[in-house]
């Protein structure tokens, strides 16, 4: 049996707080046990950084005392190549987080700083997902890695495998303090274990003033869930992308129009948002306004048809007018066409921080690689793709530190 190195690399200087966990077996040479290096010393050369190592011969269960149990984590192994084999080297992190590298890494022709692995919670696959900035937000490329509920041979000879998975959370958002009448539902990846919560309010997200529950579930079947939801009022589900051709799902939403969901510190200048339908009855209307209960005029807004057409990495999958329901085969072919903002008045500039709003699971870890070769950064590299504000990020403070300038070549193990 290979005993491997595992190196755990950390943000903070007393190793407290682990990003990510490195498995290799240098010189094909098995691990001694060293207490030296249980330490938590800096990365020389990677200001910022820290890290521990020990040895194992099971890198799942020893990721587990790591990250603990009560944690979504994604392991990668792979031997030289080939998933079948004895693993010699690998990688082990959190499941959907947000993880930032501590160098500019290569892959497949583009660059990046950090990345997730995230779920189609509707389709149970999963993404490998890169980023060119250090906090997921600016899109640069992707990999397929399979489904959520087996073990997944990639294209690089990586076996990559979820472990403690632990399904969805539901969080229902209410027009008022009685939680009678539903206005949003917010489907995701539960992280960690999932905690049903009664109806309370919203203040932790952003300032907003609604009313909120939380259910769990490991069966999804988003358009039943939403139907059910809302009954026979009108509202649509729409899937949100990572990409401007909506191929990498990032996040459903079920919107019931009419809804003013108040949020004062959402982005500056707008205090409230609401869903409607466009007047030739085609398209739901996105806006925001700078009121509190959704007056006047909007200062943005975002027309999606119901047709399915991606637009602004958005596309709404299904629409019912209370009565009558329709579902697109939007998963057989991608409809596009170029995003447009139908208001933009004021100063507002930038993305609006939106389909994150709820988003408040922590992003505490980050990442590191090492052991490749350092080459000059290309300036050539073009700016990652920006979210539109209907779908710009919006992950909880997490704790980052701008990564080195240096580029390495990225062997595909994350």
């Amino acid at each position: 049996m290979v005993t491997l190195t595992a190196t755990v690399s950390y943000l903070d200087a007393q190793c407290a707080t682990p990003i990510r966990i490195e498995y290799s077996h240098p010189n094909a040479t098995d691990c001694v046990p060293s207490k030296s290096a249980e330490a938590c010393v800096a990365m020389s050369g990677f200001p910022g950084w820290y890290s521990t190592s020990a040895c194992t011969s099971d890198p799942k269960q020893y990721g587990n005392g790591i990250f603990k149990t009560s944690v979504s984590q994604v392991v990668s192994l792979s031997a030289n190549g080939a998933c079948s084999a004895e693993p010699t080297s690998g990688s082990h992190y959190p499941f959907g987080v947000c993880v930032q590298t501590f160098q500019t890494m290569r892959r497949d022709g583009y660059l990046y700083n950090s990345f997730r692995v995230a779920e189609d919670v509707e389709a149970g696959t999963m993404n490998w997902v890169a980023f060119t900035d250090n906090k997921c937000q600016q899109f640069a490329g992707f990999e397929p890695y399979g489904s959520v509920h087996a073990s997944n041979c990639i294209s690089s000879g990586s076996n990559v495998t979820v472990i403690n998975y632990k399904g969805l959370q539901l969080r229902t958002l209410y027009t008022g303090s009685d939680c009678k009448t539903k206005g949003v539902l917010w489907y995701a990846s539960a992280l960690i274990d999932c905690k049903p919560m009664p109806c309370g309010q919203n203040a932790a997200f952003h300032g907003a003033t609604d009313y909120f529950s939380v259910s769990c579930t490991s069966v999804p079947d988003l358009p039943t869930i939403t139907q059910e939801t809302f009954s026979t009022s009108p509202h649509t589900l729409k899937k949100f992308y990572y990409d401007s051709l909506c191929q990498v799902p990032k996040a459903y939403f079920s919107f019931r129009f009419g809804y003013c969901f108040l949020s004062p510190s959402l982005f500056p200048g707008t205090a409230s948002w609401n869903s409607s339908m466009d007047s030739n009855g085609q398209a739901e209307v996105f806006s925001a306004f700078a009121s509190p209960g959704c007056q006047g005029p909007p200062v943005l807004a975002q027309n999606l048809r119901f047709d399915g057409t991606c637009n602004a990495q958005t596309r709404i999958s299904n629409f019912s007018d209370g009565i009558n329901s329709i579902t697109e085969g939007l998963d057989s072919t991608t409809k596009s066409s170029n995003p447009s903002v139908g208001v933009l008045t004021g100063s507002i500039a930038g993305g609006l921080v939106f389909v994150s709003v709820l988003v408040a699971l922590a992003v505490w870890w980050k990442k590191r690689r090492s052991g490749e070769k350092i080459q000059q950064k290309n300036p050539a590299m073009e700016p990652g793709l920006k979210e539109s504000w209907l779908v710009a990020a919006a992950d909880t403070p997490d704790l980052t530190q701008n990564a080195p300038v240096a580029v390495v070549t990225h062997s595909k193990s994350a």
